[in-house]
């Protein structure tokens, strides 16, 4: 341990980056080496699920102490309470007891880092909490399931999750330390993880396909990971540091910039920013894939499958055509967790609420709740264009599809750049003064767009029916005898040679 912090501080000095951020890539890379010994010589068949369970922790404390130091005490204080709490509170309460205790912990986490460096975003023990706050929650609401509500009230997914009693103290903090999703996830449920540890995945994936198939082999999904984050890595250093992301709310900047090219630079900096979040991503898959955990069964061609494990689709999310392409492809494993643990739950304003939870489990950042409320209005819209013009694709022809195609997909990133660049941002000032740079274009799109569709969607009212009173009397026709009187004279003005010269001219006036 001591000579890696020592070869970690000599590559910081090269690379010019933080000895934290050397430690935990290193930790990353490391984790993708061991696991092929953790897949292999550790076995579900060779050895016990405790000895899994014991090596794993005890190689995801050595990664906490490296990184963070004695404030991974924290996170084992933070897991030991909220294990209590699962433990001791009623079925039917548990999930909102510790959802409520350990984001609470988390927001008090994330107010102390404003506090103590305010408008900076370095790795520390808050980034793993957040992690770490999937998993207890997801403890929690599956013993919730399985003992606190009836198998009626559960959906598909739930039925699949639910746990009938609490985990022992080693399954616990094994699930919330283990080594291969410890630094930057993405977080897998609790049931997947214990399946991953007694091998039930594997076992499962064979029962439901045809014919006999080997252990799954993860080579070609780390060979394909591996080039892709090697990409991500060049891509991010050689861009970023070229395109300041700050830049985008510099009132020097603004000032000298043009208006075109303010908005060019803010696409290329946000994406150049992205892809260091890939590059962790993609280490976070190989990190779980290398041991075997994500395995979600075989296709129809006996290949294996991680779906569990995928956390990043880059292409859908730098080329979408709607908001919600970007939200099904960044950060998967905490876009489920948002579904699991609130969308699918909460009774009502469903879209509200998850973004909410999701803004605030980011930290507190005034840069997050800018992104959060112009993505709501975004969000709102393109429910409502898809509802309204969701068939006019169908109706193009093939050209005219490609066409609608590259258009949605520029006009999305225009108002995902625009809506996005006050995150990284942080601070309130520079988020406004990027939106004001960018005359709030995006707000004033959306605003009316939300306005067009109101109104379209108002009933309109409908025109009163005539009526027929005779002069001497209050009688009302009927509508059977007032349709005969138009009839008729429809025919007599037919028969009226001026209609009928009238008409001629117009026919040939026509042609």
């Amino acid at each position: 341990m001591w000579s890696l912090l020592k070869l970690n501080e000599h590559v910081a000095r090269m690379t010019k980056q933080p000895v934290t951020v050397v430690n935990v890539v290193s930790c990353l890379v490391f984790s993708i080496i061991f696991g092929h010994f953790y897949r292999i010589i550790l076995h579900p068949r060779r050895v016990p699920p405790s000895v899994r369970h014991l090596v794993g922790l005890s190689l995801g404390f050595a990664f906490g102490w490296l990184c963070l130091k004695s404030d991974l005490l924290i996170l084992v204080l933070i897991c030991a309470l909220c294990y209590i709490l699962t433990c001791k509170i009623h079925p039917t309460a548990v999930h909102k007891v510790v959802f409520g205790v350990s984001f609470s912990i988390l927001l008090v986490a994330q107010i102390y880092r404003m506090v103590l460096s305010y408008g900076t975003n370095h790795f520390d023990y808050t980034g793993r909490l957040m992690v770490i706050v999937q998993r207890l929650t997801y403890v929690a609401f599956s013993l919730h399931d399985g003992v606190g509500r009836k198998e009626s009230e559960l959906n598909d997914e739930q039925k699949k999750d639910k746990i009938e009693k609490p985990p022992s103290i080693l399954e616990y903090f094994g699930y919330m330390f283990h080594y291969s999703g410890f630094l930057v996830g993405p977080s897998c449920t609790y049931v997947q993880y214990i399946d991953f540890i007694e091998g039930k995945d594997i076992e499962r994936a064979r029962s439901n396909s045809k014919g006999k198939r080997k252990d799954p082999s993860p080579w070609k999904f780390i060979r394909t990971k591996l080039l892709s984050s090697a990409f991500f890595a060049v891509g991010f250093g050689l861009i970023s540091p070229r395109f300041n992301i700050t830049l985008n709310g510099d009132p020097d900047f603004i000032g000298r910039t043009s208006f075109l090219r303010r908005i060019w630079y803010a696409w290329v900096s946000i994406a150049a920013l992205r892809f260091k979040y890939y590059l962790a991503f993609a280490l976070g898959e190989l990190g779980l894939v290398s041991c075997g955990l994500g395995f979600s069964g075989y296709d129809e061609e006996g290949n294996e499958e991680w779906e569990n494990a995928r956390n990043l689709n880059a292409w859908n999310v730098e080329f979408p055509t709607s908001l919600k392409m970007v939200v099904d492809n960044w950060n998967v494993s905490t876009a489920k967790w948002l579904r699991r643990t609130v969308h699918a739950r909460v009774p009502y304003q469903k879209a509200a609420l998850t973004f909410a939870t999701s803004v605030i489990w980011h930290g507190l950042y005034p840069g997050y709740f800018l992104v959060a409320t112009a993505s709501l209005l975004l969000n709102q819209v393109s429910k409502a264009v898809r509802r309204a013009y969701g068939h006019v694709y169908n109706d193009l022809s093939s050209i005219g599809q490609q066409i609608l195609l590259l258009l949605q997909i520029a006009v999305n990133i225009l108002l995902l750049t625009y809506c996005t660049i006050p995150f990284p941002l942080l601070t309130f000032d520079l988020g406004y003064q990027f939106f004001k740079s960018m005359h709030f274009f995006g707000h004033i799109v959306c605003c009316l767009g939300l306005v067009f569709f109101y109104m379209r969607s108002q009933p309109r009212p409908k025109p009163k029916e005539p009526t027929l009173s005779t002069s001497n009397t209050n009688h009302v026709i009927k509508p059977e005898l007032q349709l005969t009187q138009e009839r008729n004279g429809a025919r007599l003005l037919n028969n009226n040679p001026l209609h009928l010269r009238q008409n001629q001219s117009h026919f040939k006036g026509s042609f």
